[in-house]
């Protein structure tokens, strides 16, 4: 289910990605709201995935490893350690780089000026003085 399922929910999340852009570059509300629901759902299957990974997999793969262990394979002691802090590790990074798209979706849409340009407040003076025509 892990792969299949998730991946299919991400290829649904990525299309209400681009269909968010292209309402927020003509600013759309629906596109910031698209935005925003993207943001949320990859965040929280992001940990959903997480709680899985470290319930059901991690225990499942120490296990192998230490089965591995036991039937003589050649493998140091520190070994099972050694693994269990690499999938920590890796699992670290991953999710750092799964959640940046939404960090920085997040830290856009509640910049200000992006809030009035969604609401039609444009600022007024300087060199894309949208009001002056220029």
């Amino acid at each position: 289910f892990s792969v299949f399922g998730f991946g299919s929910v991400h290829v649904l999340l990525q299309g209400l990605l681009i269909a968010g852009c292209i309402g927020a570059l003509r600013l759309k509300r629906a596109g910031r709201t698209a935005l925003w629901i993207y943001v949320i759902v990859d965040t929280t299957l992001m940990l959903v995935q997480c709680v899985i990974q470290y319930v059901f997999i991690l225990p499942r793969v120490m296990e192998a490893t230490m089965t591995a262990a036991m039937r003589g394979a050649a493998l140091p002691p520190w070994f099972p350690l050694y693994m269990k802090v690499l999938m920590i590790i890796g699992g670290c990074f991953g999710i750092l780089f799964a959640l940046a798209m939404p960090a920085y979706i997040t830290i856009v849409l509640t910049r200000k000026r992006v809030r009035d340009a969604f609401n039609g407040v444009f600022p007024t003076g300087g060199a894309f003085d949208l009001a002056a025509g220029g």
